[in-house]
Order: structure tokens, then sequence, then C-alpha cells
């Protein structure tokens, strides 16, 4: 069975700039990630920001720091950012081995920080489908109804990409489909059909919560 899956993210994003954002991640913490994800790699991130008076613009230089740990692969990282931390896989074999890195790392988190305010959970599914030349055989791989914005062939169109939002009881849906285009406006050059499947609650979240929407979003995908 072909594996169409380019990168699965699970991630939470909070109102508020995270505690050991401005100074270190506490060697506890550090010392239990480091069993899952052994490489550190801490990054700089270089930003601009214009502030604006009466009589001048001012522009100050930023630097944020981002903590990264990746698995001994390099096929799985963690990241904390000043408002999100998430997991990427770009190998993903099943959803248990996810479950497990993701409720390790938010109970470290919660247990250190138990009154931390997360406002915002989603999962994420990136498929990238290489399709033939053939336009006649991308219904083998895709289903009909997805291939609406093709039916009048390739030879002008720059990108046949489409949005889907869904909302179900506050679980929200973004499904993006087509051909994206990396060379847009240029003709569409290569057959790369992506699948974007994007579920996300936004609200107040606890950890029972956070739990528990990882998997009520995983048996929604």
């Amino acid at each position: 069975m072909v594996n169409y899956l380019k990168e699965v993210i699970i991630r939470i994003d909070l109102p508020e700039t995270f505690e050991f954002y401005e100074t270190n991640i506490p060697k506890e913490i550090e010392k239990e990630i480091l069993k899952r994800f052994p490489i550190p790699e801490p990054k700089s991130i270089q930003g601009k920001e214009l502030q604006f008076s009466d009589k001048e613009f001012i522009q100050k230089d930023l630097e944020q720091k981002e903590w990264h740990f990746f698995d001994s692969n390099r096929d799985k990282k963690l990241v904390f950012s000043e408002n999100a931390f998430f997991i990427s896989y770009k190998k993903y074999e099943k959803f248990d081995k996810l479950m497990e890195d993701w409720s390790s790392v938010i109970s470290l988190i919660f247990d250190k920080y138990p009154e931390i305010q997360v406002n915002r959970i989603g999962l994420r599914y990136i498929n990238h489908i290489q399709l033939d030349k053939d336009q006649n055989k991308w219904k083998d791989v895709i289903n009909e109804k997805l291939l609406h914005n093709f039916q009048l062939g390739l030879e002008n169109i720059s990108r046949g990409f489409s949005v889907i939002n869904l909302n179900e009881k506050g679980i929200k849906t973004n499904f993006q489909y087509g051909l994206h285009n990396p060379d847009f406006p240029s003709p569409i050059k290569n057959n790369l059909f992506i699948l974007d499947f994007d579920v996300f609650y936004e609200g107040i979240l606890t950890k029972k919560d956070i739990l528990e929407n990882t998997d009520t979003f995983h048996d929604m995908d």
C-alpha cells in the first residue's frame, strides 16, 4: 500500500509567551525530552519590528528563541517557540506512536506548569500524490469529485487549489486540495496533488481536553 503522507503535525498554541521561552528549558524537562528526541538544536530567529510615533518610524531588531529537538533519524522533531509548541513527523507510522510522544510532552509541561493556558489544538495530515502525466489515470487514485477543477485540461491552468472549511460542534476542519503549483503563475509542470487536512479546536483547554481532542481529531481524519 502506497503511503502518500508528506508530513503530520500535532500542535498547541498559547495566548501568552511561554514561561521558559525567555530563559531556558528546565533541566528535568529537557532530560525527559532527550529520551525521545535526542538531538537538541536551539535556534535564534531574526526579525524586525516597526514602531510608530508622531514624528518618526523606528525599526527595531528582534531575536526570538526556538528549541528544536530531533530523533536520531531526523524523521520527527519537537519545537518550542514563543507562543506554541508542536511535533512534526516526516516519517509517520501509526497514530499510537504519535500519541505516546504527544502525551509524554503534554504531561511534562502541565506537571511543571499546571497554570499554563492553551487556546488552540490542531492535528494536520498533509498528503502529496504524484499523478501520472496521463490525466485519464488520475481517477484511479483521486476521487473524481476532487478533480472538477481540471475537467477542461491543464494547458492554461497555473493553479487549481480549493479550500473547504467545516465546523462540527466547534471542531473545525480546513481541507485544502488540488495542484498548488510552486511555480505559480507559470503553467503547471509537476502534477503533484495535495490533500491537506487540518482539524483544530479553539478555546481554553486543559491537559485532559488536549489529549481527548487529539483522539477525536484522529477519528475524524
